[in-house]
C-alpha cells in the first residue's frame, strides 16, 4: 500500500506545482494591474470570467486525450499514441476556430455585462490579444495531456514554472511600458500571456519531436487528415469533462458579467 502512495505521489506533486503555478499567473495579473488603474482591474476581472470559461470548455475537451493514451501505454500501443496524438492536434484546430471566435468577436457574452463603454473597450482590446494566443494554448494542453498520461508530468511543470518566470518581467514591460513600448494597461497582461502561450507550445512541440522518449510515438512522422472514428471517441470523452470543467469554473467567474451592472470600482473590488 505504501509503495502505491509512493507512485502516485510522484505523479501528483509535479502537477500540483504546475497547477500552481498557472493559478500564479491570474495573482500576478491581477497585483500588478490593480496599481495601473482601477478600470483596468475592473476590465481584467470581466476578461478573466470571458476568457477562462472558453479557455477551460475546450482544453477540457482535449484532456480526453489522457486516458486514451495512458491507456494504449499501459498495453505497449505506443505507435498507436501517436495517431492520436495526432487526432488530437487536429480536434484542437477545430477548437481554436470556435474559441477564436468567441474571444475577437465577446460582444454577445459582454451585452451581458452591461459594463460601461471605456470598460467595455479595455475588455475587448485584452480579449482580442488573447485570441491569438489561444491555438497555442490547446496545442500545449494536447502536450501536456500526452505527457501526463505517460508519466512524465514533470516535464508539464518544468514549462509552466518557467512560464511563470517569464510573467513578472513581461508584465512590467507591457503594462507600464519601456524600452520603446508604451504603456499598455490591462492588455498588457494579455500580450505577455500571448507571447508566453507561444513559447511554451514552441517548446512543448520540440520536446515531442526530440526527445527520446517520446520518439517511438512518431508523433510527427506523417501527416494524417481527420479519422471520424477516432474524433468521434474523443469528443465523446471530452465533452462531458469540459461540460464539467466549465460548470464548474463558470459558477464563479459568471459572476463578474454580472456584478459589472454595479459599476468599474464595485467590479474591480469583487
Amino acid at each position: 500500500m505504501f509503495s502505491d502512495v509512493r507512485k502516485i505521489a510522484a505523479l501528483a506533486w509535479p502537477v500540483l506545482i504546475g497547477q500552481l503555478a498557472v493559478i500564479a499567473f491570474g495573482v500576478i495579473d491581477t497585483a500588478m494591474v490593480g496599481r495601473f488603474s482601477v478600470t483596468d482591474l475592473a476590465a481584467l476581472g470581466l476578461d478573466g470570467s470571458v476568457y477562462i470559461s472558453v479557455y477551460i470548455g475546450l482544453t477540457g475537451i482535449l484532456v480526453a486525450l489522457q486516458p486514451i493514451a495512458g491507456q494504449l501505454f499501459g498495453a505497449g500501443r505506443e505507435s498507436e499514441i501517436g495517431d492520436e496524438t495526432r487526432q488530437a492536434f487536429r480536434l484542437a484546430a477545430a477548437l481554436m476556430i470556435i474559441g477564436f471566435v468567441l474571444l475577437y468577436f465577446p460582444e454577445p457574452l459582454l451585452s451581458l455585462a452591461k459594463a460601461p463603454p471605456v470598460l467595455h473597450d479595455r475588455t475587448v482590446d485584452y480579449l482580442r490579444i488573447l485570441s491569438f494566443g489561444l491555438p497555442a494554448s490547446l496545442a500545449f494542453r494536447v502536450y501536456s495531456s500526452l505527457a501526463n498520461a505517460v508519466g512524465k508530468p514533470r516535464l508539464v511543470m518544468f514549462l509552466q514554472v518557467g512560464g511563470l518566470a517569464l510573467k513578472f518581467p513581461l508584465n512590467t514591460w507591457f503594462i507600464f511600458g519601456g524600452f520603446g513600448v508604451p504603456a499598455l494597461g490591462g492588455p498588457g497582461c494579455a500580450l505577455a500571456s500571448t507571447l508566453i502561450n507561444w513559447t511554451l507550445a514552441i517548446v512543448g512541440m520540440t520536446v515531442l519531436a526530440k526527445v527520446e522518449f517520446f520518439k517511438p510515438f512518431g508523433i510527427f512522422s506523417r501527416f494524417c487528415w481527420p479519422v471520424w472514428k477516432r474524433q468521434i471517441a474523443l469528443l465523446r470523452l471530452g465533452i462531458p469533462m469540459g461540460l464539467s470543467y466549465l460548470i464548474e469554473v463558470t459558477s464563479y467567474t459568471f459572476m463578474a458579467l454580472f456584478i459589472s451592472r454595479f459599476g468599474t470600482t464595485t467590479l474591480a473590488g469583487h
